[in-house]
This record gives C-alpha cells, sequence and structure tokens, in this order.
C-alpha cells in the first residue's frame, strides 16, 4: 500500500530491480472519528470462533482480506439478530508495539489544539494530543455487517467512539474501499478527516489473468498494511 499520490515512490511500482509492474487493486479511503462521550461503551464478551466464522463469511466474496487469525487481541462491538451476529467491529490498540508521535504542527493547528485544551475544562470533549507526545490511535481492525444492517452497524461504531472516549485515544481509524458505496455513506457523515490510499499487487510467476481477478472485487485493507 502507499499515499495516494505519494509519486516518490510510486516509480518503483512501475517496474524496478526485476519486479514486475503493479497493478492497483484498490483505492481505500482511511476515516479519522473522533471519540465521543455515550451511554454505552463496553466491549462484548465473545468466543473468538463466533465472530472468526461470522467475519469469514461476510469476507467470502471479496477478493483480498485478512486472515482474522488474531481476534483474541481485539476487543469486540456485536449485534446479533435471533442469536446470529448480523453486525461486528473489532478494535485494536497497538501502542505497545508501534507510536505515531507529533512532533511538528501548523503554527494554525496549534492554536487550535490549545483552544479545545481549554475548554476541555468545561466541556466533554476528547483526549487533546500534544506536542511531542505519542498520538493514541484505536485502530478497527475488522469489521462487518449483514445487507440492509447499516443502522446496528452505526450503532456499534457510536459504542466504539464512546469506549475511545473512556480509554482517552485520539482518533478511531477505519478504513474501506472505496467502491463500497454503502460504507463510505456510513463513514463520512461522522468523519472529520479522510486520507486514501492505494493497495497494489503484483506476482513474480507473472499470473496476469489471476492479478486482474483480484482487482476486480472488493478488497479489505488491514490497517497494519499502511
Amino acid at each position: 500500500t502507499a499515499v495516494n499520490d505519494n509519486y516518490a515512490v510510486m516509480s518503483f511500482f512501475n517496474g524496478k530491480a526485476g519486479i514486475p509492474v503493479f497493478k492497483k487493486m484498490a483505492t481505500f479511503n482511511i476515516y479519522q472519528l473522533f471519540p465521543k462521550k455515550g451511554k454505552e461503551s463496553a466491549p462484548d464478551k465473545i468466543k473468538t470462533e463466533i465472530i472468526a466464522t461470522y467475519y469469514q463469511e461476510s469476507f467470502k466474496n471479496h477478493s483480498f482480506c485478512s486472515s482474522f487469525n488474531d481476534l483474541d487481541k481485539c476487543h469486540h462491538f456485536v449485534h446479533f439478530e435471533e442469536d446470529q451476529a448480523s453486525a461486528a467491529i473489532s478494535v485494536y490498540d497497538p501502542s505497545a508495539i508501534k507510536k505515531n508521535v507529533i512532533i511538528k504542527t501548523p503554527f494554525s493547528l496549534a492554536v487550535v489544539i490549545k483552544i479545545l485544551s481549554l475548554v476541555k475544562r468545561i466541556l466533554p470533549l476528547p483526549d487533546i494530543p500534544a506536542l511531542n507526545k505519542p498520538l493514541k490511535i484505536l485502530f478497527v481492525k475488522y469489521f462487518a455487517y449483514n445487507n440492509h444492517q447499516e443502522a446496528h452497524f452505526y450503532k456499534l461504531l457510536q459504542k466504539v467512539r464512546a469506549y475511545a472516549f473512556v480509554n482517552h485515544f485520539h482518533l478511531i481509524s477505519i478504513v474501506s474501499d472505496e467502491r463500497d458505496r454503502n460504507l463510505n455513506q456510513v463513514l463520512k457523515t461522522k468523519a472529520k478527516i479522510k486520507f486514501v490510499s492505494v493497495g497494489l499487487i503484483t506476482s513474480l510467476d507473472e499470473t496476469e489473468s489471476l492479478l486482474n481477478e483480484l482487482c476486480k472485487g472488493l478488497c479489505y485493507e488491514d490497517f497494519s498494511l499502511t
């Protein structure tokens, strides 16, 4: 994966060092949501086998997705319909192994952060980022919802925002394939910040037909790839 329009690295994907030219598999929208105080914030206690089965079934028609083999490291928020999962979000905090530290900000942003820090004394705002300190991001590692279950997915997203608020996160990061119109419609109404990245793929065996097939369907981007 690479940040969209990162021309400095794109030349590598055009065929260098004997590696075949890469094909663009997908364009991903990386949404950043702010935590928000809410009534419900506790994750659901659920067996990883149940949630893994649900994700595997939900993503069976994707061209590319994760293996869902590390769900035991996540916190889960799940909605059930008649004892069957119909929407789920699994979040992960990688701060123990990965940190993003703010080392410089534009003057205008520094002023905004200072103002928000003052306002936070009287209003229930989420934690405010600080210079030279890690930016605490809660990553949505996996998520899925059934057809016509956008409302339940949205409610789970609100619980995730409340969980992030209680646990002092600065941002919640969630990624979607731009071709998934319904999902993007749900996310863009709540996201204040959006980045764009591209997923690229190649093969040393020059299996052109397989690459073309992989590029046709929806793809899922694991945050650890970004």
